[in-house]
């Protein structure tokens, strides 16, 4: 049976982690997943997890089927030009999907609407689990970066020297900030690094910054 890829995310397909110490786990993981609904429309969309969040009702009575891409919150890129061709006419993941959506049927089970799949089906779903979880990664993307880590570790003496480096003051607009920020994002991927709300960690460094003046006036 035919199905129908109705979006694919535009730029990077990363999934994340909080960036919390190895030994920690973390706050939240986001992982890009491969929806199918009943009707065979299929899509891809980033979700995030929260430690125990619930599974989505349909979802759990199997009517709409998923699949996670590598495993959640590892901090790799999916290459979108290899999904794209493996979702287009005559890719393997799209055999795949044709097949679980061709044996995919909902039944009544006396409580519940839910979704079953015939063996070939079955076999098509295992396949595409074992493919999303060992899929082609994106080696040419940037390194993902904690903005204020990548911000500060630029040789700076102190974080008044970072702060002025950054052309900003401590009493820096809101318009300034978001200036510094996109030159910083544009500097970071000349590097080959990525970094996210480079906005909040200069506001962070601004708000360090004057702790550590009111500490050395309160020391004086």
């Amino acid at each position: 049976m035919a199905i129908t890829i109705s979006k694919l995310p535009e730029g990077l397909l990363r999934n994340t982690r909080d960036p919390v110490a190895a030994d920690c786990a973390p706050r939240c993981r986001s992982q890009y997943i491969l929806y199918m609904t009943e009707g065979g429309d299929v899509s891809v969309f980033e979700r995030d997890y929260f430690g125990g969040d619930g599974t989505p009702f349909d979802e759990w009575h199997a009517r709409t089927l998923t699949w996670g891409f590598l495993e959640a919150g590892d901090e790799s890129v999916i290459d979108r030009e290899t999904l794209k061709a493996d979702l287009g006419e005559g890719g393997k993941l799209r055999a795949l999907l044709e097949r679980v959506h061709a044996g995919h049927s909902t039944v009544w089970d006396g409580s519940n609407y839910v979704g079953e799949l015939n063996a070939d089906a079955s076999e098509a779903s295992e396949e595409i689990e074992t493919m999303l979880a060992d899929y082609d990664v994106d080696r040419s993307a940037p390194d993902r970066w904690d903005s204020y880590e990548w911000l500060t570790a630029g040789g700076s003496s102190s974080l008044e020297s970072c702060l002025a480096d950054l052309g900003l003051t401590v009493d820096a607009t809101p318009e300034q900030i978001a200036d510094a920020a996109e030159k910083s994002r544009k500097m970071a991927l000349g590097d080959g690094i990525e970094i996210a709300s480079a906005d909040d960690a200069i506001r962070e460094i601004i708000a360090d910054v004057r702790r550590e003046r009111a500490r050395n006036a309160d020391e004086d």
